[in-house]
């Protein structure tokens, strides 16, 4: 059980969940410095500085310890007032909560009492001759206010904030003697410093606040007044107050601050008077003010007014009356303005008496847990409840009650909030057209719910079955979640709805199960603001058609090109928000039509030959999704039409043995053979020899004339490429290093030019001796001069643009390169991408990084190229495990150094070794060509897609390429790599050039 301590009241949390609220009219605590609470004590005590304060006061008190200064400082709330005696005060004398300043006049005494929530001041006029004194006819108190400002009303004097709010305020100040009063009541036998007795003589006193001062002006015939009986009592007390009563006789006056102290002996403190005063025919009812912060916006399940009775005129019990004052209360109330506000009919009535003088708790209920709801549900932030005798013509009902113990104790429980975050089947909340569609007959109805007391609660979820049109729904059903605990979600499963209905649903919670309609019932959530519509039909299969890439009717060898791009077009029902699309069954690309129920296209570009399967899904406004597949035929790289190793003797000779000057012979077997000026063949080159022995060597041109010349062998209307390893010796002139002369020009060019200090791949657009112009493409970076450089000029007719592709190598001894050799691709989507920057390796970093770049590099991407697919393998199901397994106990022992490396190495060239044997297999037997072609494929991706590279150059460090990077040749996109230099249009005269082998006609060649 909770119990949050509070000043005027406490919150008790009860173990059912609900609360108890006691909240006082009158102070019962204060809040010390160090954060904890303090009983109210306005017992005075010294300070250090000489000063005095009441030990726990809800208005901060300094009184003076005499001298000069203020006479007395109260602080509330950040504000301060403070009031100075004008003149030296004396060292006071303290009794309890007074002290005594003597003789601050001749035979005046002031006397400054600190109270529970303000101070008082009262002169005291010992004899005639005092009052006598014409200093007494005007007091002008010196006043300084932090954060306040004076306002007077009616003879009352008012501290006020900038808002106008009262903070502190004095009762209009009175002044009384010391007459006997009417003892019999109950009261004070005569009038004292606290008060006056009952039927004592009064006068007011009149008080002006202004220019730093506020001045007090006795009443003059009083002071002269020679039946008064002394000593006479001035009193101007400042406080605030959550009571006050009314006096029927005195209609004007107001008790504010002023005579709440009468209690019968034994008792103290203030005391609340009710009823007509006995022996007299005036009548006094009391009210008290409570703060509703503690039960505002709840639900009032209990309430009860207690309040201790101490005195009743008379033995027998009398009737007492409790009821709701329809106003607040201010240092102004008093009968006139009051008394009307009373509501017409009592809330509850108690008969009881506590005669002579006894504590006797009474309480009143009656109807007051349907007003106190009324005002929970309102916006008052207070609320005031009076006490009066049943009678007012009649001395029976006369009482005292303490008022220090007025209280409202309430039951409260705050209702749920009305669900919040509802779902349907994990879709929002949402009405209208654009409500969402459900792809099950049950769909789950969720619902986020909150308590503010924290209770569990049960939740009701109510679904409506809409018309066609979805503008009218009729409820239909509903179903509880119970107990779903507070900030949690409730899920109910709706009953079997009909496919196109559409439905609304609503939830309500309540965190008592047992009360179906009573306060513990929150707000519903938005009723039918909460709208679905069910689709049980699936779309249909997604249909695809290509412009390019047809699924029937294309040639033997497939439709298209390695590098070719195609536009596929996919279409479903009419209810289909999105298409899920790829090339294998994760199909992780999604297209979205431009409108519900329209076509998409897509535009994909193949790396590689071979039958394709396009995998396609299409989603509908549910999300029910239906499959489909497109398969069609990628025709593969074409043939190569010309290509020299230029590993030729310097001596030759024809087929009768005759000598013949030097020339490179066409290794294609087309028989197109180059003639020899100028150039020294079989020099050391960048390429090893490969697996058929032949070696790859490199010419030595002389500079001055120096030139391999073939015919004609590919018409460069078409799409073509040439590629050639170079190795540059200097930048101070110009380097040729192909072109394709015609009768004035060239059809291409692929050279080194000092003009930009670049490699260049320039075409002309005719033969003319006129009228021609030039299309050129540079490379990024400037050539490295004595290095090694892979240069590939590719023209696509397709696009009609140029495209330049360098790579100088890396060289690095530790081990020999892996003996494949460096094919010349032909397409454009698949030659070695740009590569600009370089660095080299250091012994001792293991695997030798050249190994990559001139062995991986071009093995990897002509192994690529053989094929597509892994699936159905036959005679090569063999080779795909030793070719996976061979390859991560490479990428294992890489790691290990160079001796392990070296052994991963020869288990890769044992799996090449079967490869091989493999394709000679299918060689001799077409029938299993086809599955060769896949195995094959398999180990290009494996070498060129699973990321060996990366291993290798990740861990020789600085050999990785800083810019493009060797990673991007190594992944699964395999695009091609555009010259940032703008491309333009070319058509090129028909002339010689060169092309790539194919795979399926060199494949021993590149093993």
């Amino acid at each position: 059980m909770a119990l949050i301590v509070l000043k005027t009241g406490t919150f008790k949390v009860n173990p059912d969940g609900s609360g108890t609220v006691e909240e006082y009219a009158y102070p019962q605590r204060v809040r010390r410095a160090d954060g904890t609470w303090s009983a109210l004590d306005s017992t005075l005590v010294a300070n250090p500085d000489g000063s005095l304060a009441p030990r726990a006061s809800t208005v901060d008190t300094r009184l003076s310890g005499g001298g000069t200064g203020a006479l007395v400082t109260g602080h509330r709330d950040g504000q301060t007032i403070s009031l100075s005696w004008p003149g030296n005060l004396p060292k006071p004398t303290v009794a309890g909560s007074s002290a005594t300043y003597a003789e601050v006049l001749p035979g005046v005494d002031l006397v400054v009492t600190a109270q529970d929530t303000g101070f008082s001041e009262v002169l005291v006029v010992k004899d005639r001759a005092a009052a006598g004194n014409p200093k007494l006819r005007k007091l002008a108190f010196g006043s300084s206010l932090d954060g306040l400002r004076w306002r007077t009303s009616a003879g009352h004097l008012q501290a006020v904030d900038d808002t106008g709010k009262v903070k502190l305020a004095a009762t209009a100040p009175r002044m009384w003697d010391a007459s006997a009063g009417n003892a019999a009541a109950g009261g004070r036998a005569r009038g004292t410093v606290a008060g006056p007795a009952d039927g004592a003589r009064t006068a007011p006193i009149e008080v002006t606040a202004e220019d730093g001062q506020v001045t007090l002006a006795p009443d003059a015939d009083m002071l002269a007044d020679p039946s008064v009986q002394f000593p006479l009592y001035l009193d101007p007390t400042i406080a605030y107050s959550a009571w006050t009563m009314i006096n029927s006789q005195y209609t004007d006056q107001s008790y504010w601050s002023y005579d709440k102290t009468d209690c019968p002996p034994p008792f103290s403190g203030e005391c609340a008077k009710v009823g007509q005063v006995y022996g007299m025919s005036m009548d006094y009812r009391s009210m008290f003010q409570f703060s509703t912060s503690g039960f505002k916006g709840k639900g009032i399940e209990g309430a009860k007014f207690t309040i201790d009775l101490l005195y009743s005129a008379y033995s027998a019990a009398s009737e007492t009356r409790l009821y709701q004052v329809n106003t607040t209360i201010s240092s102004s109330t008093d009968w006139a303005n009051n008394a009307s506000k009373w509501a017409s009919s009592a809330t509850d009535a108690v008969s009881n008496s506590a005669h002579p003088a006894a504590r006797k708790l009474t309480e009143f209920d009656g109807s007051l847990i349907s007003q106190l709801q009324t005002i929970a549900n309102g916006s008052a932030t207070t609320t005031t409840w009076g006490l009066r005798a049943a009678s007012e013509s009649s001395d029976s009902g006369w009482k005292k009650f303490d008022a220090k113990t007025a209280k409202l104790i309430v039951t409260v429980n705050s209702a749920p909030a009305a669900p919040t975050t509802l779902t349907v089947d994990g879709k929002g909340c949402v009405k209208g057209a654009t409500r969402p569609f459900v792809a099950t007959a049950t769909p789950a109805l969720r619902a986020k719910v909150t308590d503010p007391d924290g209770d569990s609660m049960s939740v009701t979820f109510t679904w409506a079955k809409g018309n066609a049109a979805g503008t009218t729904f009729t409820d239909t059903a509903s179903k509880v979640n119970t107990p779903v605990t507070n900030g949690g979600t409730a899920v109910v499963t709706t009953g079997t709805l009909v496919t196109d209905g559409i439905y609304a649903f609503r939830a309500q919670a309540n965190d008592d199960p047992s009360v179906v309609n009573g306060v513990k019932t929150g707000p519903s959530s938005t009723v039918h603001g909460c709208e679905f519509q069910v689709d049980l039909v699936d779309p249909v299969a997604p249909t695809v058609v290509s412009d390019v890439y047809k699924a029937a009717g294309c040639p033997e060898d497939g439709c298209g090109a390695v590098g070719q791009t195609g536009r596929f077009t996919i279409s479903s029902s009419a209810d289909v928000k999105s298409f899920k699309w790829g090339f294998t069954t994760s199909m992780t690309s999604v297209a979205t039509p431009a409108a519900l129920g329209g076509s998409v296209t897509i535009e994909w570009t193949p790396t590689s030959g071979g039958p394709k399967t396009l995998y396609t899904q299409a989603v509908d406004r549910a999300g029910r999704i239906k499959n489909g597949t497109y398969q069609f035929y990628v025709a593969g790289p074409s043939p190569a039409k010309a290509r020299w190793l230029l590993n030729d003797a310097t001596e030759q000779a024809d087929e009768a043995g005759n000598p013949v000057g030097p020339v490179a012979r066409d290794d294609t077997g087309l028989g197109n053979t180059a003639s020899v000026d100028g150039a020294t063949l079989g020099v050391p080159g960048r390429i090893t020899p490969g697996k058929d022995g032949q070696p790859r060597t490199a010419a030595r041109f002389s500079g001055t004339n120096a030139a391999i010349t073939a015919p004609a062998v590919v018409d460069t209307s078409k799409s073509y490429s040439v590629s050639a390893w170079v190795k540059l010796a200097d930048t101070s002139t110009n380097h040729l290093v192909a072109n394709a002369w015609g009768s004035d020009h060239s059809a291409f060019y692929l050279w080194y030019t000092t003009a930009t200090n670049r490699w260049v791949f320039e075409t002309t657009s005719n033969d003319n001796a006129t009228g021609y112009t030039y299309s050129t493409v540079t490379s990024d970076a400037v050539p490295v001069v004595g290095a090694w450089t892979h240069l590939t000029g590719v023209y696509d007719s397709g696009t009609d643009q140029l495209y330049l592709y360098g790579v100088a190598a890396i060289a690095c001894s530790i081990i020999p390169p892996l003996q494949v050799a460096a094919p010349f691709l032909g397409a454009a989507s698949t030659v070695l991408g740009a590569i600009d920057t370089y660095k080299s390796c250091s012994e001792g970093e293991g695997i030798d990084c050249g190994l990559g770049v001139v062995g991986l590099i071009p093995g990897g991407r002509a192994l690529k190229a053989l094929g597509d697919g892994l699936t159905n393998l036959k005679v090569t199901r063999g080779l795909r495990n030793e070719a996976r397994n061979g390859l991560k106990t490479w990428q294992n022992q890489v790691a290990n150094g160079i001796t392990e490396g070296r052994r991963g190495k020869a288990f890769v060239m044992k799996t090449l070794n079967r490869a091989e044997a493999t394709y000679s297999d299918a060689l001799r037997n077409p029938s299993h060509w086809s599955d060769s072609h896949k195995g094959w494929n398999f180990l290009g991706n494996a070498l060129g897609a699973e990321g060996i590279f990366n291993e290798f150059c990740g861990w020789c460090g600085e050999s990785r390429q800083s810019d493009a990077g060797l990673a991007p040749m190594w992944g699964k996109d395999w695009g091609k790599q555009k010259s940032k230099s703008p491309s333009r249009s070319s058509s090129a005269g028909s002339s010689s050039s060169y092309s790539s082998p194919s795979w399926q006609a060199k494949l021993s060649r590149m093993i």
